[in-house]
């Protein structure tokens, strides 16, 4: 009898076993589905669903959206086991320029640009921290420059058209023409304020040598909004230009005060052509 009854039990578990494993790190949302679905479905805890994916708070979650269920809280953009699927939906699909209604691509009011670690509205700038959501549901966590505040915006992509809301924010914007995922085309980049945008949308952040590590000193390049740090060597920013081929850079070299001129060209998303008065070489991104 007690074997009996032992043998049910297993029997009834084996359906909830199986919905808790039917389940891995990450779900995607299907058409009519709730938090409570999702959570009922994957065998876990509601509240744990939320503590992962804060976003739902917000509302029930898009179709397509992906959930984290796994491993503690979202990663960030710089842990193992970041949603890589938000990344690259931002790097892809969103970064570059992009303007509003009334906006221009060479101008920085009314025009956005969105790099993997900084965004800029209008004349504002937001350090990004992470990146969490899928396709038309990015969310991108942020600190304001000069404020410390940290802002959370929401992106959401339908083609070339961006809607990007915030606290006390909402705005709609457009691709500019010939702007290219990932990086701003080389025609966008000519003048001094092109060449500005195309630089603080693509450039910002940490860049190796073709056989250099992204954690070593020599061999990286380091872009900032007002310094470039070229094999541990500082320079600061003078002022920028660009044309058809590339942006261009003038700088003061801390160390000696000498002026120079850096020619950077685009090969890709990913890939940087740095030309000086002695040297040419080819840059990788670091991620």
């Amino acid at each position: 009898m007690r074997a009996l009854a032992f043998l049910t039990f297993c029997l009834l578990a084996l359906p909830l076993a199986a919905a808790a494993q039917s389940c891995g790190t990450y779900e995607a949302v299907e058409r009519g589905d709730t938090a409570d679905a999702v959570s009922d479905r994957c065998g876990m805890a509601l509240s744990d669903l939320l503590e992962l994916n804060p976003s739902l708070r917000d509302g029930a979650p898009r179709e397509g959206t992906v959930l984290r269920l796994r491993g503690g809280p979202r990663a960030s953009l710089n842990e193992e086991g970041a949603n890589e699927g938000a990344s690259a939906e931002y790097a892809y699909n969103i970064a570059g320029t992009w303007r509003g209604p009334d906006g221009r691509c060479d101008r920085e009011a009314g025009s956005w640009s969105f790099a993997h670690d900084v965004v800029r509205g209008n004349a504002a700038r937001f350090d990004v921290s992470e990146i969490f959501g899928w396709r038309d549901g990015i969310v991108v966590e942020t600190v304001r420059r000069g404020t410390g505040a940290p802002v959370r915006l929401r992106l959401e992509r339908d083609g070339d058209r961006l809607a990007v809301t915030a606290p006390g924010l909402a705005t709609d914007l457009l691709r500019c023409p010939g702007n290219r995922p990932g990086y701003l085309p080389q025609e966008e980049a000519a003048g001094s304020d092109g060449a500005r945008s195309a630089y603080d949308a693509s450039l910002p952040g940490t860049w190796r040598g073709e056989t250099a590590s992204c954690g070593a000193v020599v061999g990286t390049w380091t872009f900032g909004g007002r310094s470039i740090v070229a094999n541990g060597n500082d320079y600061a920013i003078r002022s920028f230009d660009g044309d058809a081929t590339g942006i261009i850079v003038d700088l003061t070299r801390e160390a000696t005060g000498q002026t120079v001129a850096f020619h950077l060209e685009f090969d890709g998303p990913d890939r940087l052509r740095a030309t000086g008065p002695d040297f040419v070489t080819t840059l990788i991104r670091c991620r």
